[in-house]
């Protein structure tokens, strides 16, 4: 647009031109030269009115022609403009400057081949046209064939530095990807045209590829001091500042945006964007709506609406939102994968899978959905399927460690210990810090009893910065099944300080607090942890040994029978009540409990034993004889053990006040030859109250989303998108068809 000054310059010649033609009314050159200059004014009907008359006039109305041809063309009326620059050439065959402006008019009308035909014309006419090298460029730029574009751009260059040429030069080597030397030629652009503000909102657009964010706002608040009361610039500097982090900057822009334009539907999408960052998704809704109020067919606000109703939890509402643009873009993958973890999150598998088949119908490729549909089937127990999704995920992207994580999951869901582990040692190596890895590596480790690599990787999970109470819980486990009490104790303290609640750390600390004497400690842990989970059935046979060990066989029966009463179906309560009771002279009631115990458990050697003697006690010398030989034939060394519990049959007798008869103290009666054996202490063991801790937590087992889920980059930051790259015209405008 004219500047003031051009305006009064242009209305002090045309009321020169204006006496020419009353001296002259026939004057030509006068008419053409003050359409010119209406033309430059924008004054367009004007300018078409003096060509016409010029046309009228002449015989050799060519420049003429040529001169209403740019008028029509500034005017949008391209055909028009075409016909003109055609009978200039027709009346002047070598006229270079109607052929590359009709070229320009053609490559305004995507007629991109007949645009080069023109201006090779020109360019034989006159092989210095600068701007017919500029339309050439600007042609096969349209047609995609950018090298040919930058030599013609470059050409145009040399010929005449032209603003307009670096622009779209500048265009070329970004579609290219080549953002230095772009950003390069819209400087030089800014140099030579100052006033450029399009080019100005480009590099910013560029600066921002480079994730040069200060540069892009430095060249976002050019374009406001240039308009300052202009919504557009407001939004795309708030672009660039959510891109930076700076979101409460992008706030006030947005908020400026919409002072200068309430019905500014993209500020309201940007604002949505940057609450949500901030994660007050409540706010980042309220302007998803407000942006969909103003355009009810904004798909990105739905979008962007349906992840923040997601990352608030609200699945439903995010469910219809993807449902939304996916009524309106069928195959739109990321809202197709987004809804399926939509999905999943609502435990609907079915659901989730269709929609991850969905993406991996239409990109083969897609290497998130096969992860998140392996995650899917892996919670539907399909471990199979959930195998064959990690397996193709790795096929494709082999140095991702998340699908070898997730299938080492799926690997020890199914008790393949080895591949798991296999699976786990992959992901490591491709991701040294992945501490969850190491931590599901170590469980497994603990699963299989190599306490010792558990522990390892335990600790280097810790290390990295993993602070899960299962951590700690799991390494407590490896401290104690290396004898290393006191640390499982210190590991044990740490898991109840980050989850106050654990039972499971309780009902272990108090088990190893008995090891180590501490009865009192023990009692406190496992009466919290049934404070804290009244049907603990292992909680109250641990308390009910701790009661026996001390010697208080009321108190350990009482917790025995609570437990037996929670779980009738494990035969180690009724043993460990047996036990107690026999300890409290009640032998009927212990080989009830014993008998108890075989009917769950057949081959349960240490009752038959243990029944035995309690048949010895009530002088059942047929029974007692009975269940000897059945402990015998289970594998009890019975003279070994009744050796080591009694010192002999002289010693059972003299304790007991029995007399045992000749049959049954020759089975038990010690053969002064016999060398004791390993073994007889091994039998021992299973004779006493058996304290039962909780074992290695198995993550993938316990977590209801054991593996690592995926999100696209569509889902967690969209702002690039939206940017865009604002391109120069691919006209010459300014410049050309300018009015």
């Amino acid at each position: 647009m004219a500047t003031q000054t051009e305006l009064d310059r242009y209305e002090h010649a045309i009321k020169h031109l204006n006496r020419a033609i009353e001296l002259k009314v026939d004057f030509v050159d006068a008419y053409i030269r003050r359409g010119n200059f209406h033309r430059d004014m924008g004054k367009l009907d004007l300018a078409i009115e003096d060509y016409n008359t010029a046309i009228r006039l002449t015989g050799q109305p060519a420049e003429a022609y040529y001169h209403r041809g740019i008028a029509h063309g500034a005017k949008g009326d391209i055909d028009k403009a075409i016909e003109d620059f055609t009978k200039a050439i027709q009346y002047e065959p070598n006229y270079a400057e109607a052929y590359y402006y009709r070229g320009n008019s053609y490559v305004i009308k995507d007629e991109f081949n007949r645009a080069i035909e023109d201006c090779d014309k020109a360019i034989q006419l006159n092989p210095d046209a600068a701007d017919a090298y500029l339309i050439r460029g600007n042609a096969y730029s349209s047609k995609d064939e950018v090298d040919f574009a930058i030599m013609d751009y470059s050409k145009a260059i040399r010929l005449k530095p032209d603003a307009n040429a670096y622009a779209a030069r500048g265009n070329a080597y970004s579609s290219k990807g080549e953002v230095d030397s772009a950003i390069a030629d819209y400087t030089k652009t800014l140099e030579l045209k100052p006033d450029y503000i399009e080019v100005y909102v480009i590099r910013a657009g560029t600066y921002v590829l480079k994730q040069d964010y200060d540069a892009a706002i430095a060249d976002y608040q050019k374009v406001i001091e240039y308009n300052p009361n202009a919504a557009r610039p407001y939004v795309t500097r708030a672009i660039a500042y959510s891109l930076k982090g700076d979101f409460d900057s992008a706030i006030a822009d947005c908020q400026k945006a919409i002072e200068y334009n309430p019905k500014a539907a993209d500020a309201y999408l940007i604002l949505g964007m940057a609450f949500s960052n901030k994660n007050n998704f409540d706010l980042a809704i309220a302007n998803y709506t407000n942006a969909i109020g103003l355009q009810p067919n904004y798909l990105n606000a739905y979008y962007e609406r349906g992840n923040t109703y997601s990352s608030k939890g609200e699945f439903d509402n995010a469910i219809a939102d993807y449902t939304e643009v996916i009524r309106h873009v069928p195959n739109h993958a990321e809202c197709y994968f987004n809804r399926g973890i939509a999905y999943s999150r609502r435990e609907e598998f079915d659901l989730a899978i269709i929609d991850y088949t969905t993406v991996i119908q239409n990109q083969p490729g897609h290497v998130p959905s096969y992860i998140n549909r392996g995650i899917a089937y892996s919670l539907k127990d399909k471990f199979d399927n959930a195998i064959a999704d990690y397996t193709t995920a790795i096929q494709i992207y082999p140095k991702f460690a998340v699908p070898y994580h997730n299938r080492g999951n799926v690997y020890l869901l199914k008790s393949d210990f080895d591949s798991a582990i296999k699976d786990y040692t992959v992901s490591v190596q491709l991701n040294p810090n992945d501490a969850s890895t190491y931590a599901s590596r170590g469980a497994v480790y603990g699963l299989i009893g190599e306490v010792d690599k558990a522990v390892i990787d335990c600790t280097k999970a810790i290390e990295l910065g993993l602070n899960h109470p299962d951590i700690y819980f799991n390494r407590a486990i490896g401290y104690n099944s290396m004898g290393k009490l006191d640390l499982a104790i210190k590991d044990y303290t740490k898991t109840i300080e980050i989850n106050p609640e654990h039972v499971r750390a309780y009902v272990n600390r108090g088990v190893t607090y008995g090891d180590i004497g501490e009865v009192n400690l023990a009692i406190n842990d496992l009466n919290k942890a049934i404070k804290l989970e009244r049907d603990n059935a292992v909680a109250y046979n641990n308390l009910g040994n701790i009661y026996s060990n001390d010697g208080d066989f009321d108190a350990a029966i009482e917790n025995y029978s609570k437990a037996i009463e929670l779980n009738p179906n494990d035969p180690a309560f009724y043993h460990n009540r047996g036990l107690a009771c026999f300890s409290n002279n009640d032998f009927v009631r212990a080989r009830e409990d014993y008998t108890r115990v075989l009917r769950l458990n057949p081959d349960y050697a240490p009752a038959y034993y243990n029944r035995a003697m309690a048949w010895l006690r009530e002088r059942r010398w047929d029974k007692a004889e009975a269940s000897l030989k059945d402990a015998a034939d289970k594998g009890i060394d019975i003279t070994a053990v009744f050796g080591k519990a009694y010192q002999g049959v002289e010693g059972f007798e003299e304790k007991t006040g029995l007399k045992l008869p000749r049959n049954i103290a020759s089975m038990l009666r010690q053969r002064e030859e016999e060398v004791r054996t390993s073994s007889m202490a091994e039998n021992l063991l299973e004779f006493q109250t058996q304290m039962k801790q909780y074992p290695f937590e198995n993550f993938a087992a316990r977590s209801p989303q054991p593996e690592k889920q995926v999100q696209t980059e569509e889902q967690t930051q969209t702002l690039s998108d939206l940017i865009g790259l604002p391109q120069a015209p691919s006209t010459m405008s300014p410049g050309l068809f300018a009015s």
